[in-house]
């Protein structure tokens, strides 16, 4: 998520919302450790549809990175992020990260999304 250079924006930027990358980043890696175990527990493996679905429906080629507890944990991050800090304290909606970023709608978000 480039944490390195939001190490050096004053406080007050977006609206503080470099606070937010530490602590979502360790939730979105707790989280992920915990599918991944249950994916292992589970004969009809939860992250194997996922992965397929990212497939399916975005085409994506590196859907089977979410296989793994890092790809999903930066998957999960970074959604985590634009839903809770993006659309919530600096973009109000979908439509605002639309001049910013350049996509017109969620699927062609997926990229940044994934880490793109």
């Amino acid at each position: 998520m480039g944490t390195t250079s939001m190490k050096q924006v004053p406080e007050w930027w977006s609206g503080g919302a470099h606070s937010f990358v530490d602590p979502i980043s360790n939730f979105a890696q707790a989280v992920a450790e915990g599918v991944v175990t249950e994916n292992a527990a589970r004969p009809e493996g939860i992250l194997e549809k996922f992965s397929l679905q990212l497939s399916e429906v975005a085409n994506y080629k590196n859907a089977k990175a979410v296989l793994t507890r890092e790809g999903f944990a930066n998957l999960y991050r970074n959604i985590l992020f634009v839903c809770g800090v993006c659309h919530t304290e600096i973009y109000a909606t979908r439509e605002g990260l639309t001049p910013l970023l350049g996509h017109v709608n969620t699927l062609n978000f997926l990229p940044v999304l994934l880490g793109q």
